[in-house]
């Protein structure tokens, strides 16, 4: 018998929702350039359209739902995207913070690579959760993040 346990990730900080925001914002900003200023379609059009792919890729890498499955965790992102991770243990909240190396910063969440060697998957600052998995430090960020250390303990 399995026993696998899913938790939601927690809804997005206040700093997500504002980058979140500007960012969407300044998308439109772009797009209604193009189209009110002749001289400035094409540069418009660009500038809209990188932001746009900024916008789908952040959407892309965000988590949807936690999957603990005795010391295994899957998280799941949109489009049935799935990332395993084996054998998590020593859980403990964490207010994430750090330098980020390789990922984004806020729009939609904080996903990718912080800190040099930690992986996140954090929708809130707050709620961060602390693992390790194999020899790499990763941070999620569940609604409830207190839950989910006493279930990972209670395995690990």
């Amino acid at each position: 018998m399995e026993n696998k346990l899913i938790f939601k990730p927690a809804k997005l900080d206040v700093l997500a929702i504002g980058i979140t925001t500007i960012i969407v914002i300044i998308f439109f900003g772009f797009l209604i350039s193009a189209f009110l200023f002749e001289n400035y379609f094409w540069p418009g059009m660009l500038g809209a359209f990188i932001i746009l792919a900024v916008l789908i890729t952040s959407y892309i890498y965000k988590p949807i739902s936690f999957e603990l499955n005795h010391d295994d965790l899957t998280i799941y992102r949109p489009l049935g995207i799935r990332s395993k991770r084996y054998g998590v243990r020593e859980p403990k909240r964490t207010l994430a913070s750090g330098t980020r190396t390789f990922g984004i910063g806020g729009v939609f969440g904080y996903f990718g690579w912080f800190n040099g060697n930690e992986e996140w998957f954090v929708t809130n600052l707050k709620k961060g959760v602390k693992m390790k998995s194999g020899n790499k430090t990763l941070i999620i960020s569940p609604e409830d993040p207190d839950s989910f250390v006493e279930q990972l303990s209670k395995v690990s």
